[in-house]
């Protein structure tokens, strides 16, 4: 192997020519050195080409090493830049590149191509071989040249070159002729077009091909092409080729890429700044000796070339600016989540620029996990998605949507991350080269070249980041114990932390422990345990205390010593980003194993301590701080019983099955969870039976879980007798909760019951964590329980609008609302009603033949058959007629603690049967309820559950709004074009209205006899001479005598010899004018109305004499009003 610390063997060579040439043009410096002719060359020479850029070392075994850059060329003191030596190609070529390595020290072969990445080969040397390597390409360089390089995957034998076959070559025509784009601008750097894709190569076969050279033809120079790279699909494979005379020839010696089948490559390029427009490039493979690789042959239609390419130029390409910000100086603390680790900006200019991913390079000696949850922010919101670890590269690649960036316009991107570990490790981030960043001109829809120039300048971080050495936190956990802890109980948790370690692991050596105990001094908590996940750490110890803290950490066991100490060897140890559980648990004892006393407060805390903290890197130790937990008090287990308040007292009736008659909320102590093993209850003796008399069947449950057995017969004698119920399954309740207890009976048909309730007389219980004995000895008395022989019905007339106020009831208008009621059953059982037996109530002789078709509705549902006709048993008295509505399975059932309504609805008579009065005809509908119903009572209701006639509330009727027949009738409505707004003085309209005639009947006003009167709402004025018109708005008529000497501050005008008629099914619209000549000043203000009072309005709906007073009638579209006109300033 060939080394860069020294020179071992020689090689000679012939040159023939001294001269001073530059070597490095990488954007970066230049630097002159001498050549020699017929000086010879010994390995760990450095050489370079014709080209005049690649710098390499020799070693005498015929293989060329590339140094990448200058960095890596000054790692190495004993290389000068004035030894380097330039020899003609043929000697150059005379040597066969490698990009193989090891450290000095160091077994492992690396392998790094031109893209800063190392890779190991994690293979035996026999696979090494057999994969077509040497190990006399291997050279050794020094490890800081090892480390400088990001780690990329590992080769494996799994990835060896495929086995060499015949390799067919050809030109993949899917891709077309293009037009590639530079800027024409000469003012300065102003950018072309980066990765178009120039030519396709489909290669057939099996094979590793090292070496691929691409030859250009057409009307185009070398210096066209600025850069030209290799793709496989999406993927980069190489870039920057050796360029010589219309050639470029791209080299790896462990492979470009390989072939196994069939295989599509994508060449791209760079157009070079300032090419001009009207080039052509046409790009291929002249010969087979032009693709190298292991094939056994290589054939193919050569030369082959793909589509000619033509250049334009434009003076507004887009263009993406990448420079520095700011970044976090020169150290940082660990475990600092959405830590800025590098900020950087984005300019685009001339076009909006799509960026579609951004890769971000770390250079350093962090390793690819210590930093993690990567986020690109732009001070806005977050750009990409987040990425959760780097690459074993550490590169970090954000594919985005595209994110658009507008012409004119910088981005400031954050690059944030989670520093989880990496304690005195260092790091900057970069973007390393152009394509790291893939952006495009919107417009011209062309991939752009980073910051525009043919050469990129790697843009990074100012300055390297340190992360300081690592800390550990510790906190009390949210869910550390506060409140009760159980007297006597056994291992308690008394305290929790988390304990966090970042920038490395965390190895606590000690901790002390001190306790505060209310009880007397010296009394210590038995038994002290820590335990860390769960698992104990350290030995057993009683917790020393004291009732004060003694202000020291001095653990001696003194009398005054309130501290603890616990050791724990290399047990407690914190991995960086890791968090763990530490808890303190103890016996809720005294030290000595006896009691302590109910009330007594405990408090555990961490002590500071110094120097009991070990950073597992870096070696040096530091302090815990001192963290407090929650006071706790001791209390002792209990368990209590009240009723529950949610269920109120409660009515049963005789043969009920299955009836809850009593509840309570069963509550343990704040400190302990119990067990409910017994339940004592007992008739709480009020009245003068007991069990026996009412019940049979006791059960006692909680939720669905019966507990204990049956009790099917109670006793039937005494007071105050009890009925224990033994859980065989124990009722486990927790520490400070309360269970819902139900006690469920059968009702004897029979049953004999004086309002009274059952109550809890004891329960025993076991403490679940001390296992001692609990009892509850009080007298919780449940909810009062009466037995009825059915429940009770109650009647009550609906309110509006479901039963409807006085209408107009319009002859001929079928199923017409005309009342409604309210049925409401109590408590005790679910009420079928069977017979509703409805009265008509008004004492018009002819109302009931004005109606027909009586239905009864509950919802949308019909029940009942309908009644043709009411029925009429004696025609000289006007409030008898009836109509029954009867079904013994039940005409609706009315549910325990509900309501419903029942509507009534009725066909109106056609007006040729029909009666009417002068100001129409009225009826009304009544529901008689009584204190018991029976069989033939006008409401008629059983119990679901006892089977008997149900109960009335009261015997009382409940009547529904008269309803008035009527041939017609009008509705009013105000008309959309009422005058509003500003008040114009004059004599002007101030209000305008329809009539709408009923479809039945004209509506008529005859002149004489009718009249409308509107109200007026005015301010300001106070005249007696003013006047007022109501006009017909079609004829623009008037159709009143017209009011003269009118004081409009009386509030009311009324037009009294109202002389229209609105044809039946049309409307009319009509409007007032009156004289507002003295409304001058300003917010004078005029308002008309017409009412829904019996003087309001008269008209006739075609009754012989009829003269129809309005009397609060609901379905005629009154009370309407005018807008408010008000007189505006001048």
């Amino acid at each position: 192997m060939s080394t860069l610390f020294g020179k071992r063997t020689k090689k000679v060579l012939s040159v023939a020519l001294s001269l001073s040439v530059i070597v490095w043009s990488l954007g970066l410096f230049a630097l002159t050195f001498n050549v020699a002719f017929g000086a010879t060359l010994n390995e760990g020479d450095i050489i370079r080409g014709p080209d005049g850029i690649k710098v390499y070392i020799i070693n005498n075994n015929g293989y060329k090493r590339h140094i990448f850059n200058p960095e890596v060329f000054n790692m190495y003191g004993h290389l000068k830049w004035s030894n380097i030596k330039a020899v003609d190609q043929a000697t150059l070529d005379s040597y066969t590149t490698s990009d193989l390595y090891r450290a000095d020290g160091d077994q492992k072969v690396y392998q790094t191509a031109d893209d800063g990445v190392k890779r190991w080969f994690n293979m035996t040397g026999e696979q090494f071989v057999a994969s077509g390597y040497t190990f006399n390409q291997v050279f050794v360089v020094n490890p800081k040249e090892r480390d400088f390089y990001s780690t990329g995957a590992e080769i494996t034998s799994s990835q060896q070159q495929p086995v060499a076959g015949a390799l067919n070559v050809s030109v993949d025509s899917s891709l077309a002729s293009a037009t590639l784009v530079a800027d024409s601008t000469a003012s300065s750097v102003e950018g072309a077009q980066a990765l178009a894709p120039v030519l396709k190569l489909k290669f057939d076969g099996s094979a590793t091909v090292t070496s691929l050279k691409i030859h250009r033809q057409g009307i185009s120079a070398d210096a066209d092409v600025s850069n030209m790279y290799l793709y496989e699909g999406d993927n980069y494979l190489a870039d920057s080729p050796i360029v010589s005379n219309t050639y470029y020839t791209f080299t790896n010696s462990a492979g470009l890429f390989s072939v196994s089948g069939s295989k599509t490559i994508t060449v791209k390029m760079d157009v070079a700044e300032d090419t001009s427009s009207g080039k052509t490039l046409q790009f291929g493979v002249v010969a087979s000796a032009d693709v190298a690789s292991n094939a056994t042959s290589t054939a193919g239609s050569f030369p082959m070339h793909g589509n000619v390419m033509t250049t334009a130029t434009v003076t507004d390409l887009g263009k993406l600016t990448l420079a520095h910000i700011s970044d976090p100086g020169t150290a940082m603390d660990a475990g600092i989540t959405e830590q800025e680790v590098w900020k950087f900006s984005l300019a685009a200019a001339d076009q909006k620029v799509k960026v579609y991913s951004i890769k971000v390079t770390a250079i350093g000696s962090i390793t690819a996990s210590d930093l993690t949850n990567f986020k690109l922010h732009d001070g806005t919101s977050q750009v990409g998605s987040t990425v959760a670890a780097m690459n074993s590269d550490k590169t970090v690649t954000f594919a985005l949507a595209p994110y658009e960036i507008t012409s004119g316009q910088t981005k400031n991107i954050s690059l944030r991350a989670d520093v989880v570990a990496g304690s005195s490790r260092n790091f900057y981030f970069q973007i390393a080269g152009a394509r790291d960043i893939v952006a495009q001109d919107a417009n011209y829809g062309v991939y752009l070249k980073l910051n525009k120039a043919d050469t990129y300048t790697i843009i990074k971080a100012t300055n390297t980041t340190t992360i300081n050495p690592g800390t550990l936190s510790i906190t009390k956990a949210s869910d550390s114990p506060s409140g009760n802890v159980a007297k006597d109980a056994l291992a308690v948790t008394l305290a929790k932390y988390n304990v966090k370690a970042s920038g490395e692991a965390m190895k606590v050596s000690s901790l002390v422990v001190r306790t505060i105990l209310s009880t007397a001094d010296d009394a210590n908590l038995d038994n002290g345990k820590l335990l860390l996940d769960g698992v104990q750490i350290g030995t057993t110890k009683d917790l020393d205390s004291e009732t004060s803290v003694d202000s020291n950490v001095t653990d001696d066991d003194a009398s005054a010593d309130d501290d603890t100490t616990f050791t724990f060897g290399s047990s407690f140890i914190v991995n960086a980003g890791q968090t763990r559980v530490l808890t303190v648990v103890a016996d809720v004892k005294k030290g000595d194993g006896t009691a302590l006393t109910d009330t007594n407060t405990m408090t555990i805390t961490l002590e500071a301590l110094t120097g009991n903290l070990i950073r597992q890197s870096s070696g040096t130790s530091t302090d815990t701080a001192e963290v407090g937990a929650n006071q706790l008090t001791v209390s002792a287990a209990a368990l209590t019983a009240s009723k529950n308040a949610t269920l109120a007292n409660m009515s049963v009736v005789a043969g009920q099955t299955g009836v809850t008659i009593g509840s309570w909320l069963f509550t343990a102590g704040a400190a302990e969870a119990v067990d409910v093993n017994t339940i004592v209850l007992k008739d709480a003796a009020t009245g003068s039976e007991t069990w026996g008399d009412a019940f049979n069947n006791l059960k006692l449950y909680s939720g669905s879980t019966q507990l204990g057995s049956t009790i099917t017969s109670p006793t039937a004698t005494g007071d105050a007798v009890t009925q224990t119920f033994n859980l065989s399954t124990a009722l486990r309740i927790n520490a400070g909760q309360s269970i819902q207890v139900d006690l469920v009976a059968d009702v004897l048909t029979g049953a004999t019951w004086t309002t009274d309730e059952v109550a809890v007389d004891s329960a025993s219980a076991t403490g679940v964590s001390t296992n001692a004995t609990v009892s509850y000895a009080g007298d919780s008395a449940g909810q009062d329980i009466a037995v009825a022989t059915a429940g009770t019905l109650t009647v009550a007339t609906a309110a509006t609008p479901t039963n409807p106020n006085t209408s107009y009831m319009v002859a001929g208008d079928l199923e017409q609302t005309v009342a409604a009621w309210k049925f409401t059953a109590d408590n005790i059982e679910d009420l079928k009603v069977t017979r509703i037996k409805l009265k008509q109530a008004q004492t018009d002789v002819n109302a009931p033949s004005n109606v027909k078709n009586l239905k009864l509705f509950v919802g949308s549902s019909q029940i009942g058959s309908t009644a043709p006709a009411l029925t009429d048993p004696d025609s000289a008295v006007s409030v008898d007629e009836y109509a029954i509505f009867e079904n013994s399975a039940g005409l609706f059932t009315v549910p325990k603690n509900s309501t419903v309504t029942l509507v009534l609805k009725t066909d109106i008579t056609p007006s040729t049967n029909a009666v009417f009065g002068a100001n129409g005809e009225q009826f009304k509908f009544r529901v008689a309820n009584v204190t018991t119903h029976t069989a033939s009572t006008d409401i008629s209701a059983k119990g679901s559950l006892s089977g008997a006639f149900a109960l009335g509330s009261a015997s009382a009727n409940y009547d529904g709004n008269s309803q008035i027949v009527v041939k017609t009738k009008p509705t009013f409505a105000i008309n959309s074009a009422s005058p509003t707004g500003s008040l114009v003085p004059g004599n002007v309209e101030v209000i305008r209205f329809n009539i709408t005639a009923h479809s039945a009947n004209d509506v008529t006003f005859d002149g004489t006899n009718h009249n409308i009167l509107f109200t007026i709402v005015e301010a300001g004025v106070d005249v007696a001479d003013s006047t007022a018109d109501l006009y017909d708005a079609s004829t623009n008529t008037t159709v009143a005598t017209q009011l003269t000497s009118q004081d409009f501050d009386d509030g009311s005008v009324t037009f009294t010899t109202v002389n229209t008629t609105i044809p039946a099914g049309e409307t009319k619209t009509y409007y007032v004018k009156a004289n507002l000549t003295d409304y001058t000043a300003t917010g004078n203000s005029f308002q008309m109305t017409i009412g829904n009072a019996a003087a309001d309005l008269s008209w006739s709906d075609g009754t012989t004499s009829a003269d129809i007073n309005n009397a609060n009638v609901s379905n005629i579209g009154l009370p309407i009003s005018g807008n408010i006109l008000v007189k505006p300033g001048a």
